[in-house]
């Protein structure tokens, strides 16, 4: 019984992944080309440029289209402009992982062509099932984006750190004896006193 409910429930998903329209997007930097696919079929196709002109054809199609989903891999960056466009004008979306699209469609990465790999995209979605990406609040898009900006502020700060560290070492070996903290206002201000070891003597 079991079994007949799985099935029947995947014979529905199916079925209801083949009435909305399939927008399959093969992203780039600055651009990504388009193609639009209903019950299989390609209805249109062109290459969007990720600025106002580009968003505004691509509107375009999605209001012309029959319940469209957009699907596109996740590549960082250069998606983002895409997911934005996709929760401004609520759109259902799917970021595709490109390792389980590229194992689901064979021989797509063989040949690198952004026409031929928003095709194989489209065709791969209407025959494997693909979970669709959650829409968050704004209010929750723009908290992920301060934490990211946070944490790539705060790797920053470790790097020059590290570096100011191998530099203090090399110049002032002795410092870590006077102070806990070699890099506090205290210590770095007696360095700029002090800028190098035969000053003082000097004096």
């Amino acid at each position: 019984m079991l079994d007949v409910i799985s099935n029947n429930f995947k014979f529905f998903k199916r079925e209801a992944i083949f009435l909305s329209d399939v927008i399959a997007l093969d992203v780039s930097k600055n651009h990504s080309y388009v193609v639009w696919y209903r019950n299989k079929k390609c209805m249109d196709e062109f290459d969007c440029l990720h600025n106002q002109v580009g968003f505004k054809h691509l509107k375009a199609i999605t209001d012309s289209a029959d319940n469209p989903a957009v699907y596109f891999e996740a590549t960082g960056v250069y998606s983002r402009p895409v997911v934005r466009f996709c929760q401004d004008n609520h759109l259902p979306y799917t970021q595709l992982n490109p390792l389980e699209l590229h194992l689901r469609s064979e021989n797509l990465r063989r040949v690198k062509t952004d026409q031929l790999d928003a095709h194989k995209t489209a065709r791969s979605v209407t025959e494997n099932n693909y979970r669709q990406t959650e829409m968050w609040s704004r209010d929750y898009r723009q908290l992920r984006e301060l934490t990211r900006f946070c944490d790539q502020v705060t790797n920053d700060i470790k790097l020059v750190q590290g570096k100011l560290y191998t530099a203090l070492e090399q110049t002032f070996p002795e410092e870590e004896q006077l102070f806990k903290n070699k890099i506090s206002k205290l210590a770095l201000n007696v360095i700029l006193l002090i800028p190098y070891m035969g000053f003082h003597g000097q004096n």
